[in-house]
């Protein structure tokens, strides 16, 4: 990793969101590959906020959707069914995001031709999963045990002098498992992009040739959805409310079409921009130390073949 430069934190922030912009306005993609799955994106959201809120509790979104006519049991229904469709067409997207970021192939919701391909990278999702989640529930349960402990021994220690000190240690202690589990997680996410190009690598490869980057991508990638989201949540806050009196903004088929359409775009934009992000650590860090890897496979393959011929009776 020494030889490979620092990638520009800004520039790849400003490159993963100007690909997102660049293709929202492309009509081609726009009308197959986007608006599609901000449609469902948006109405999936929907309907969670409605079967979320109770009667006592009812929100604009659920008006908007309750204007419609439907009860809540059909929107239920609908939801689960649109759920399901959910959990399909996100791999489908991530999946033709990591290939048009890496080898600038076409985007499509179309997964005729790539179901072996998707079916190994779902696969590599699920156990990337598990694997943070073994990782995970260990320290949960060590970072309980040491709240445990310090809330016990507070009730022996009256000093606060000594009291603070421990529960500064404490609470670093935690903090770095949390922060060593977000860069272990980061650094595996790097198998993405290269499983959607058909790159066959494993959990100790990847581990081994991205330990120096996985800082720097946790930070491009909070970078490049943080700045939006508040310039997001502004706009979003003054137009409601500038215009909260306005007639049609009321509970409509209008507002429920514009807030399906506003709740998907947010949802695809927080969903790929952070895999553009990845895509292009991964071309940057990854791609050159291929070879290193092809050298490692090598060198593993001979020493199995010693090892194997070792064991081989001699007639």
């Amino acid at each position: 990793m020494e030889e490979i430069t620092k990638l520009p934190i800004l520039k790849t922030v400003w490159a993963a969101n100007r690909e997102f912009f660049k293709q929202l306005f492309n009509v081609k993609v726009f009308l197959t590959f986007l608006l599609p799955t901000m449609l469902i994106f948006g109405f999936e959201n929907m309907l969670s906020d409605v079967i979320s809120h109770s009667p006592e509790n009812v929100s604009f979104a659920v008006d908007s959707m309750l204007v419609l006519g439907f009860s809540i049991e059909t929107l239920a229904a609908i939801y689960l069914l649109l759920v399901l469709v959910y959990l399909f067409l996100l791999p489908v997207l991530t999946l033709n995001w990591h290939r048009h970021m890496i080898l600038n192939s076409d985007l499509k919701l179309n997964p005729i031709g790539r179901f072996k391909l998707l079916g190994r990278f779902v696969r590599k999702v699920v156990w990337i999963w598990l694997v943070m989640m073994c990782l995970a529930i260990p320290m949960v349960l060590l970072g309980y045990a040491l709240l445990l402990s310090y809330a016990t021994f507070l009730t022996w220690v009256d000093n606060l002098w000594i009291a603070a000190p421990i529960c500064l240690l404490v609470a670093v202690v935690i903090a770095w498992m949390w922060v060593k589990l977000i860069l272990t997680w980061t650094r595996m996410t790097l198998l993405l992009p290269a499983t959607a190009v058909n790159v066959q690598l494993n959990i100790r490869e990847i581990m081994s040739i991205s330990k120096l980057c996985a800082g720097r991508l946790f930070v491009t990638q909070f970078l490049a959805v943080v700045a939006p989201l508040l310039l997001i949540v502004a706009v979003v806050s003054l137009f409601i409310w500038g215009l909260s009196g306005v007639e049609f903004l009321e509970p409509s088929t209008f507002m429920f079409v514009t807030l399906v359409f506003l709740g998907g775009l947010v949802s695809v934009f927080f969903t790929v921009v952070p895999i553009g992000v990845l895509s292009i650590f991964y071309m940057h860090y990854i791609v050159p130390q291929l070879p290193k890897i092809e050298k490692m496979r090598a060198e593993k393959e001979a020493l199995d073949a010693i090892e194997q011929e070792g064991q081989t009776p001699s007639e």
